[in-house]
């Protein structure tokens, strides 16, 4: 289309200097005619005499001669007045020659323009067409990677599905195996915690003896000791007063107080593996808390605590007092007072147990629940 335009251009511009030239040429044509017709005239004017010398010529002749000349003149004056139109036309036409070949170069230059600006966006959509390829093969080869890579992750997500499997099934076994293990370890903690606990109580027994003992032969002393004052004093009181004085000693009775102990080990390490019952060992000042990490008895330095039910010692684990002494026996040098934190159930069972008793034993079982053990 923009070449058509552009010698359609060219065409009018040659069309256009064409009917110039014509215009010129009939011009001169033109003006060469009444040249020929002004000097045929003049030759005519110029032959007549000035006076009549001759024969004296008929007046119609004179007449249609002197007709004709007026009619020449008239056609030469037509004659000028459209040389000067025709001189008229042909300035206008160069002057549109002039612009036409302003404007056409103009034209030019704007169709160079063009072409130039229609070549480059040739090329650039040549340059974006390419580009556009390179990118779909580009996705395509990213397509097929992602759809490799898609595979591959479902591959993996089966063998990993089987190996959640696996490991499911060896986590049961390894628990089946912990559990054994515990069982066998409570059996072996159990009948330990038995020995230890007739050890124990024979020794209780033994130091009862001999605390006894030592508490008849104080007596003994005290009760002597109090005899001989008193016949000191009745001496006394003999020399001083015919009547003597008998004094009555009476002995207020002792308080009977409440124990607090667990109905089983079993029953205390559940309830501190769950958190729900702290376990305290107190002396001078310090204090530690046992933990249960893996089911093994761990004692850390913690602060005193605020409140605590105080715990016999006998009621407390052999292998939780072994590992107190293991842990912080070099530290501690007082006696070791055991105490336990308990929840807010538990707490409210022993108040209601103790309200309006003045001792006993209270058991705690392994669900928290606390009972008063038969006298």
């Amino acid at each position: 289309m923009i070449r058509w335009w552009r010698s359609t251009r060219y065409h009018r511009a040659a069309g256009t200097g064409s009917d110039t030239d014509a215009l010129q040429t009939d011009v001169m044509r033109f003006m060469s005619i009444l040249g020929l017709c002004l000097m045929a005239v003049f030759a005519l004017v110029q032959s007549l005499p000035m006076h009549e010398a001759g024969p004296v010529q008929h007046e119609p002749e004179r007449t249609q001669l002197h007709a004709d000349i007026a009619t020449q003149q008239e056609r030469a004056q037509v004659l000028k007045a459209e040389l000067q139109r025709l001189l008229l036309l042909i300035e206008q036409a160069d002057a549109e020659k002039v612009e036409k070949d302003r404007a056409l170069s103009d034209a030019e230059l704007q169709l160079t323009e063009v072409v130039d600006r229609t070549a480059q966006a040739q090329a650039e959509q040549q340059r974006l067409t390419s580009e556009v390829k390179r990118l779909q093969q580009r996705l395509e080869r990213g397509h097929n990677d992602l759809t490799s890579l898609q595979q591959a992750a479902d591959d993996k997500a089966q063998s990993l599905r089987v190996l959640e499997q696996r490991l499911n099934l060896e986590t049961r076994k390894l628990d089946d195996i912990r559990q054994k293990a515990r069982e066998v370890k409570l059996k072996q903690a159990e009948e330990q915690r038995r020995q230890a606990i007739h050890v124990r109580q024979r020794q209780l027994e033994e130091q009862k003896q001999k605390q006894a003992a030592v508490r008849l032969e104080e007596e003994r002393q005290k009760q002597a000791a109090a005899d001989q004052q008193e016949r000191a004093a009745k001496i006394l009181q003999a020399r001083v007063t015919p009547a003597p004085i008998v004094e009555e000693q009476t002995r207020q009775p002792a308080k009977k107080g409440f124990t607090l102990r667990f109905a089983s080990d079993e029953a205390l390490q559940r309830q501190v593996a769950a958190g729900s019952v702290s376990l305290y060992a107190m002396a001078d000042k310090q204090s530690w808390r046992l933990s249960l990490p893996h089911g093994r008895p761990v004692f850390t330095d913690a602060a005193l605590p605020g409140w605590f039910h105080e715990m016999a010692a006998s009621t407390v684990p052999l292998e939780y007092a072994r590992q107190l002494e293991i842990a912080v026996a070099p530290r501690a040098r007082g006696a070791v007072v055991w105490g336990v934190q308990l929840p807010p159930a538990t707490k409210r069972d022993i108040a209601s147990l103790t309200r309006g008793r003045q001792g006993g034993e209270l058991v705690i079982a392994s669900n928290g629940r606390v009972s008063l053990a038969p006298e």
